[in-house]
């Protein structure tokens, strides 16, 4: 490699280097930028659903439903991206779920009905109810039927009066979200590795150029 050349192909590697590693660190940022906003947007259904249902205390706690409370759950259902809920007592069986709205069995006012096969218990629900903390995962939903490709859960206490009544669950589709976020993020790397790249050619066609000054001035010489 001649000493001229020795330059633009410096750049060349330094912009494959640059391009290379900021790949890794967007995608690094992109990665925890969706976690905290699907622990946000999750935690932020969460609470609406313990403040809008009236009595859900009773609920939990005796398992009785008024006319207010289920259609305050069916309002909520269809709300934004959300794709499930579950509510449980606090030793964590389920009381109601999303698609308990759907039975025609489901009491408009009064006791709930026993569900089909007992109260499935949620060790999740369970260590909520026990200790008082939310807990929130972020799902990879790819080859699951019955979720979306990514989606967020939030296992969040109920409390009435300093005591922990009951839990919710809630499930909130984050496909579109995290979708929308590696796209900024792509576009970002794409911008910068283009500048990089233009300034690599500008710097060969330089090159090439004052390669070909040069060689005339060495021919007019001759």
């Amino acid at each position: 490699m001649t000493h001229a050349w020795r330059w633009p192909a410096a750049w060349l590697t330094l912009c494959t280097l640059v391009a290379l590693g900021l790949g890794a660190v967007t995608h690094e940022i992109a990665q925890r930028q969706i976690e905290r906003e699907a622990s946000t947007s999750v935690m932020q259904y969460a609470a609406t659903l313990t403040t809008m249902v009236p009595d859900l205390p009773a609920l939990l706690r005796e398992r009785r439903v008024s006319a207010a409370a289920v259609q305050q759950l069916r309002r909520f259902q269809t709300s934004g991206d959300l794709f499930g809920f579950r509510l449980y007592d606090r030793d964590g069986q389920v009381v109601l779920e999303a698609r308990d709205l759907l039975r025609e069995d489901l009491p408009a006012e009064g006791s709930l009905a026993p569900r089909v096969g007992g109260s499935q218990q949620t060790a999740a629900a369970s260590a909520v109810a026990r200790h008082g903390q939310a807990q929130v995962a972020l799902i990879d939903g790819r080859g699951d039927v019955d979720r979306p490709p990514r989606d967020s859960q939030a296992f969040a206490p109920v409390t009435r009066d300093g005591e922990v009544v009951g839990v919710v669950e809630v499930l909130v589709d984050q496909t579109a979200r995290e979708a929308r976020l590696r796209e900024g993020m792509a576009f970002i790397v794409t911008a910068v590795a283009g500048g990089l790249g233009l300034r690599a050619l500008l710097a060969i066609a330089q090159t090439v150029l004052r390669g070909t000054k040069q060689r005339r001035a060495e021919e007019r010489g001759c």
